[in-house]
């Protein structure tokens, strides 16, 4: 295994068929490893959870919570909260926070181990519903900010971090010039998985909320080649380690060819450069 957490080359394995869908199962893969990987989700919750309203908020809905990027921000901000419903699909990800919650006696903590499109919520049972770095992988946005706003009580938050348009451009730049080419999955990640902010924003309006602040960060970060690859490794196992419908040994070569690209390009200068935009929205339920 790889200091990533991920299936190292020449070590794909077919997900269990209890951790299917893939997401879940590559999320539960990787989610020891996952804070270390993702320093800069961390600071991205930060920054959406230092932009909320200052305001009481005791029950806190987190959406694809993971290992709790940003309910512990929350947390740390606002220590009124009283009780936290976590809902992630991937077991893994749920111990992750389990244990970071394991002291907290004060706390009314509801961890529902389903898919967002499958939870159980108390209309008008929230203060606060967030979701940081999640809400592009759900397979219908729409639903769940249906769900998430109807959670909330009249003038309950809504607050959601997501990758923005030109996210991992020249990460997808390697991808699309395999020779032989990549899965034709991996040629679609940049589309599927990476929201439009009018896309974001249509969404959001058409639930009825009302949005009080929109932003689109477009940053550049160098790392290490090693560090790139392990992030792509914590947060895209499914996508691009264990794609389903292709043989192990395929998406071995492709993904071997991948990280031969990667270091490549950062052979210059020590470090992999790329632009990773995000886009940030806090929203309210009228009333």
């Amino acid at each position: 295994m790889s200091t990533g957490g991920a299936p190292a080359r020449g070590t794909f394995e077919e997900p269990p068929a209890e951790l299917t869908p893939h997401t879940a199962w590559g999320f539960s893969t990787t989610s020891a490893d996952y804070d270390r990987s993702v320093t800069a989700n961390q600071r991205g919750a930060h920054r959406l959870v230092a932009s909320l309203p200052t305001e009481a908020y005791e029950r806190i809905l987190d959406v694809g919570c993971g290992t709790g990027l940003a309910t512990t921000e929350v947390l740390g901000r606002f220590p009124g909260v009283r009780k936290v419903i976590g809902v992630d699909p991937a077991e893994g990800m749920l111990a992750e926070l389990r244990d970071k919650l394991a002291t907290r006696d004060d706390l009314e903590v509801e961890l529902q181990n389903v898919p967002a499109e499958e939870m159980r919520l108390e209309p008008a049972g929230v203060d606060l519903a967030i979701s940081t770095m999640a809400f592009h992988w759900l397979p219908d946005r729409r639903a769940v900010a249906t769900s998430m706003a109807a959670a909330l009580r009249p003038g309950g938050v809504f607050a959601v971090l997501a990758p923005s348009a030109g996210a991992d451009l020249e990460f997808f730049q390697l991808v699309r010039e395999l020779d032989p080419p990549a899965p034709s999955e991996w040629l679609d990640a940049e589309r599927r998985y990476i929201l439009d902010p009018a896309e974001l924003e249509r969404v959001v309006e058409d639930v009825g909320l009302e949005i009080e602040d929109m932003w689109v960060e477009e940053r550049v970060r160098r790392v290490t080649p090693d560090e790139f690859i392990d992030r792509m490794k914590a947060v895209a196992t499914h996508v691009f380690l264990r794609t389903p419908g292709y043989e192990p040994a395929v998406l071995e070569d492709a993904w071997s060819r991948t990280e031969d690209g990667i270091r490549a390009r950062a052979a210059d200068r020590g470090a992999f450069e790329y632009r990773f935009n995000k886009v940030f929205v806090v929203a309210r339920r009228p009333g």
